[in-house]
């Protein structure tokens, strides 16, 4: 990720005599469109359609697709893609650290730290991420949460895709030993464009849960995942929105099982690599196995790097 520069443009601005339409894919995933105003060797100046300046370091453009129809030239002016930059493989990550205060049965600290990495290829990407989650209430801990977790996306047809995930989540402090998860399931990118991006996807998949009382859950399961992305691109371009859910049930249960993690959040980046995130959460566990109702709700505040 990188800091994008926003030079708002007067209204007397005089048009230059050829402006050629672009669309500029970035090596962090993004994509950007508008009109090219100037280009060098350090970086790109880009007009998007909300009327913003744009300038965009070289190193961080994967590649440039012009539109021949407005500009002729394109194809002795733009270079081409190598070849092995096509199958260059990008590496991004962010390690978040922060703390929340709980609205749950009772008032309690909440200590969390979350790695997330994503090594992208393309439209693919495989993301591995481990979290541990530590909540407190005086001097006794009542979490000790640890969790790991891996997917993997292929694109299919654009906009379908596939997507293939496992998680592996234990909390002794809460009767359970380990949970491990898997699905595969399908999706479909609603919009994906240099202001909001918004995929939904579903699919089957299976749970194996063992708990400290030496019960078992063993269940197929229906699982469906909503990702929505919004960046102010334009006039506050150092906040992003991002929400993302992760839902199944046990189709065989009675009553239902329903197994949610749900965060929303809103990002401040301080720095091209330094950002401060302020989010909420919702865990939900309709009937866990000792026929207990789990819910919480977290507002939390945390500091992250990304790189």
């Amino acid at each position: 990720m990188f800091l994008l520069a926003i030079l708002y443009v007067p209204s007397s601005f005089a048009q230059e005599p050829f402006l050629s339409e672009v669309r500029v894919e970035l090596r962090g995933g993004d994509r950007l469109s508008g009109t090219m105003l100037e280009e060098n060797d350090e970086a790109i100046t880009l007009r998007t359609h909300f009327g913003a300046e744009v300038e965009i370091p070289q190193e961080e453009i994967l590649r440039i697709a012009w539109d021949e129809a407005d500009d002729p030239t394109a194809e002795a002016t733009a270079e081409p893609v190598p070849e092995e930059d096509e199958d260059e493989i990008d590496i991004t990550g962010e390690l978040e650290l922060g703390a929340a205060i709980v609205a749950s049965a009772t008032n309690r600290r909440d200590y969390l730290s979350q790695l997330d990495l994503t090594f992208r290829r393309g439209a693919d990407h495989l993301q591995l991420q481990g979290v541990i989650d530590i909540q407190k209430a005086a001097d006794v801990t009542l979490r000790d949460r640890r969790g790991a977790a891996i997917r993997f996306q292929k694109e299919l047809t654009a906009p379908w895709f596939t997507n293939v995930s496992a998680r592996y989540l234990r909390d002794p402090t809460t009767g359970l030993s380990r949970r491990t998860t898997a699905s595969a399931q399908f999706g479909r990118a609603i919009f994906d464009n240099e202001l909001h991006s918004l995929t939904l996807r579903a699919g089957p998949g299976f749970a194996d849960e063992h708990r400290t009382d030496g019960t078992d859950w063993r269940t197929p399961l229906i699982g469906w995942g909503v990702s929505y992305e919004l960046n102010f691109t334009g006039f506050l371009d150092r906040f992003s929105f991002r929400h993302e859910q992760e839902g199944s049930v046990d189709p065989r249960g009675k009553p239902l099982r329903l197994l949610l993690d749900s965060e929303t959040a809103l990002r401040y980046r301080v720095t091209d690599n330094l950002f401060i995130a302020v989010t909420g959460t919702v865990e939900v566990d309709s009937l866990s196995p000792d026929e207990s109702t789990t819910f919480d709700r977290r507002v939390g505040l945390r500091l992250g790097y990304g790189w």
